[in-house]
């Protein structure tokens, strides 16, 4: 009885560890393609401005 509870609550506690695990990669993931959106739109801002001042010009 008590080897099976050990067992149950072990299992429950490697499950937990593996969904934060896997949240935390989803996470940073996301973070770092953010990070790397924000990089590439401040080096293609200008551009895309000067794009969009020659498309407004046509």
């Amino acid at each position: 009885m008590k080897l099976s509870a050990l067992k149950s609550t072990s299992i429950l506690a490697l499950n937990s560890v593996e969904e934060i695990i896997i949240i935390h990669q989803q996470t940073s993931l996301l973070s770092a393609c953010w990070r790397i959106s924000r990089v590439v739109w401040r080096k293609e801002k200008k551009r895309l401005s000067s794009l969009l001042l020659v498309w407004l010009e046509d």
